[in-house]
């Protein structure tokens, strides 16, 4: 008897659904010209790059598009490789960027990514102080030692908004409040990080 062949780690990968693929077929066999180039079929895809970012920023409440072309102020919508360079890319940017104020204090929690995990490894070795939340047995993140822990060094909270083992963390707005009144950039990522290539539904990253 054959056997049945059943996957079910949708949440890790998938495969490209009918619409997807129709819809990007033709940037992949047609109009795949540099979009930063001049001739038609680099424009053709600059264009329809740009049409993706209204799509995206709408989904995501981000800030309308600078002009009437539809391009989007520098680093406002930025479509990376896959989930593991969009986490480095985030927090890296972030701590290294004019909006960490100078601040060298990370928090995250001991159940992220490994691609978060890391990032922050890296940059203790940097020099950042990074504090690591402890989690229940739902991955639900200690919202005491949260508030414990921020201060005014805080640049950067950032955690899961769900894990696809577990149950959704916490509701985000009990974070956000903590790290709003911290002063400090309060960040959940899709199912792992930002952003959303699984969570789009949750809760964008919020500024």
């Amino acid at each position: 008897m054959e056997k049945r062949f059943v996957y079910a780690d949708n949440a890790a990968t998938t495969p490209m659904s009918e619409t997807a693929f129709n819809a990007m077929k033709p940037w992949l066999t047609e109009n795949y010209g540099n979009p930063s180039s001049l001739y038609r079929i680099g424009r053709a895809a600059k264009e329809a790059l740009n049409d993706a970012r209204t799509v995206v920023g709408k989904c995501l409440n981000a800030a309308e598009p600078v002009n009437e072309k539809n391009d989007y102020a520098p680093g406002e919508i930025v479509f990376t490789g896959g989930g593991s360079q969009a986490d480095n890319l985030a927090i890296r940017g972030f701590m290294h960027g004019p909006s960490s104020k100078g601040r060298k204090h990370i928090i995250t929690s001991k159940i992220e990514h490994h691609a978060v995990l890391y990032t922050c490894e890296a940059l203790e070795k940097e020099g950042y102080r990074v504090t690591y939340l402890n989690v229940d047995k739902e991955g639900r993140v200690d919202l005491e030692q949260l508030k414990n822990e921020l201060s005014e060094d805080t640049a950067l909270v950032s955690v899961m908004a769900g894990n696809k083992q577990k149950r959704p963390t916490r509701v985000l707005g009990d974070r956000h409040d903590s790290a709003d009144q911290a002063d400090c950039r309060a960040g959940a990522f899709g199912w792992r990080k930002v952003p959303h290539r699984r969570g789009s539904g949750c809760r964008p990253y919020a500024h």
